[in-house]
């Protein structure tokens, strides 16, 4: 994955999830992780479309 370094470098990173909760995984339960911003669900390289189903058990009600 690379994220914007400055203003005009990009920084790259390789992401390794046979660790859950090592600091480059990226797997699917770091969709709501407690571990704030810093931690987030990556999909793997070229592959499109994405499908991402939530079986969240209970009503949401979702506002801005």
């Amino acid at each position: 994955y690379c994220t914007q370094y400055g203003e005009w470098q990009m920084k790259c990173c390789k992401c390794d999830s046979r660790l859950p909760h090592s600091y480059n995984s990226h797997r699917v339960e770091n969709v709501v992780s407690s571990s704030g911003p810093m931690r987030w669900w990556q999909s793997q390289n070229d592959v499109n479309p994405v499908s991402l189903q939530l079986d969240l058990d209970r009503r949401f009600q979702l506002q801005d």
